[in-house]
Parts: structure tokens; C-alpha cells; sequence
């Protein structure tokens, strides 16, 4: 089944988008651990060899730069993912999404929609900063300085 979002972002099969989160935090794990082991042998080589010690810094920056890549590539695919409701079938998914909808974000974008739905019926919406209050206080500045 391929999955698509609202959208229609180019998503991997369930399945294979499981995976692929999986393979990913792996990368993350795994590359970090080498890079605290790179580092460790960069700090003995500055006492033991001090001519090599830089491979191994240089290594564990390295190691560094790929787990954040495979960090941000797994951040990415859970952005996505959240956005299809087939996905939530997956606990990771499941999961971020929780972390996403909080009760208070929830109720900020309700009474947002409200006050949207309310301007455009014509009720008086007190809008938290418009505009006109910003062009007034631009003029007020130039007033003040010119």
C-alpha cells in the first residue's frame, strides 16, 4: 500500500518506512558510538603519538557529520509520516504525533480558527497583532527619529 499525505508528499510503503526508521536510529546510535570511540583514541594519541592525532579527530568529526545526516534524515521522515493517517499505525509515528498535539496546542489553533471564522462572519475578533498597529508604530518611530 503507498501511502500519501494531505500533501501528496513521496512516501516509502509502510512498511518499508518502518524500516527505514529503524536503519536510520541505528545510524544514529552506531555513528555516535564511533565517534566517542574516535575521540577517546584522538585523546590517547595526543599523549602517546602526538603526530597522529588528528586522524582520529578528524575521523570523529567525521563520525559526527553522519549521525547528525542520518539524525536529521529520520527527523524528516517522521515530518512526513505524521502527516498520513496510516502511519499512525507505527508506534514511532504514533509517538511523535503525540508529542506534536499537545492539549495546548490543540486549544491555541482552536481558538485561532475561531477568531478566523469569527472575522470572516463579521464579529469583532480581537487580533493579537495586526498590520495596522504595525505601520502606526513604524510611523510613530519615524516621527521620533527623521
Amino acid at each position: 500500500m503507498r501511502l500519501r499525505s494531505l500533501l501528496d508528499l513521496d512516501l516509502p510503503p509502510l512498511v518499508d518506512a518502518e524500516r527505514l526508521l529503524a536503519e536510520l536510529r541505528d545510524q544514529r546510535t552506531w555513528r555516535l558510538a564511533g565517534a566517542v570511540v574516535l575521540m577517546a583514541l584522538a585523546v590517547v594519541a595526543v599523549v602517546a603519538l602526538p603526530q597522529v592525532w588528528l586522524i582520529p579527530a578528524a575521523g570523529a568529526i567525521a563520525a559526527l557529520a553522519t549521525a547528525a545526516i542520518a539524525f536529521d534524515r529520520r527527523r524528516s521522515l517522521l515530518e512526513a509520516l505524521v502527516q498520513v493517517r496510516d502511519a499512525y499505525r507505527l508506534e514511532e509515528v504514533s509517538e511523535a504525533g503525540s508529542r506534536f498535539a499537545t492539549r495546548e496546542r490543540r486549544t491555541r489553533l482552536a481558538g485561532w480558527m475561531r477568531d478566523i471564522v469569527g472575522a470572516a462572519e463579521g464579529r469583532e475578533v480581537r487580533l493579537a497583532y495586526t498590520a495596522a498597529v504595525l505601520l502606526a508604530s513604524i510611523f510613530i518611530f519615524q516621527r521620533r527619529n527623521f
